[in-house]
């Protein structure tokens, strides 16, 4: 799991130049840390995981058994 998470950090916290300033890519993206900062970093480095956001708030026991789900 550490080996995600230290991923993950690199990415999120990764710097650009934006009109010759420094910022994290998050800043420029991201209004609010929730699960779409790592939905679209699963899709990044496998893009073949087709991971998305399928439904929000659902209660547990409530999914849908026929797919992979995470929750956040």
């Amino acid at each position: 799991m550490d080996k995600y998470k230290e991923a993950f950090e690199k990415w999120y916290f990764k710097q650009i130049l934006v009109d010759e300033v420094p910022v994290y890519v998050n800043q420029v993206k991201y209004k609010y840390f929730n699960a779409e900062p790592i939905v679209d970093w699963m899709n990044i480095v496998a893009p073949d995981c087709n991971a998305r956001i399928i439904q929000k708030g659902i209660e547990p026991g409530k999914e849908d058994p026929s797919l992979p789900y995470m929750y956040f």
